[in-house]
């Protein structure tokens, strides 16, 4: 079976660098009104990820691979270099939660032998979260809805863990 390859939804994006834009506007309007230095910087960080989203808009690279093998999410800047093919048989659980009572995300918990085999600096202090590495994935640049996405993986993962 050939993989599952979903692409991010150009609208989407878009709406994104217009709100990007808009913040850059709005900081640098209130940096030159109060000379507040927090809003200046603000402008900048605000300009960064507006020119990260702009280029992020024009590549119509995939969002998330699911193969045979396993997954692959591009949904964070570092996602790629970072983790990788995550194989089917490296995931313990999948999960959908709410943060906050509305923001909707997947967790995909993933072994501790998995989590070994990267470059990645756990923060968590509490033992009982140290050996879990988690990805979190979210429906914001695709054309579908948490639900379907979550429908999606955990399909994927049952046929091939």
């Amino acid at each position: 079976m050939s993989a599952i390859i979903l692409y991010p939804n150009f609208h989407k994006k878009m709406i994104r660098a217009i709100i990007g834009f808009l913040a850059v506007v709005a900081g640098t309007s209130i940096y030159i009104v109060t000379h507040i230095s927090f809003f200046l910087f603000f402008s900048i960080a605000a300009t960064a990820l507006l020119v990260y989203l702009i280029i992020r808009a024009f590549k119509n690279q995939p969002v998330l691979i699911l193969s045979t093998e396993g997954l692959e999410s591009f949904m964070s800047i570092t996602a790629k270099e970072k983790i990788g093919l995550i194989p089917w048989r490296e995931i313990i659980n999948v999960r959908s939660i709410k943060s906050f009572g509305f923001i909707k995300a997947i967790n995909i918990y993933c072994t501790p032998e998995f989590i070994a085999t990267k470059d990645i600096h756990h923060q968590s202090k509490n033992s009982k979260f140290r050996d879990r590495f988690v990805i979190q994935l979210s429906n914001d640049e695709l054309k579908m809805t948490h639900e379907e996405l979550y429908s999606l993986l955990i399909k994927e993962w049952n046929k091939y863990k």
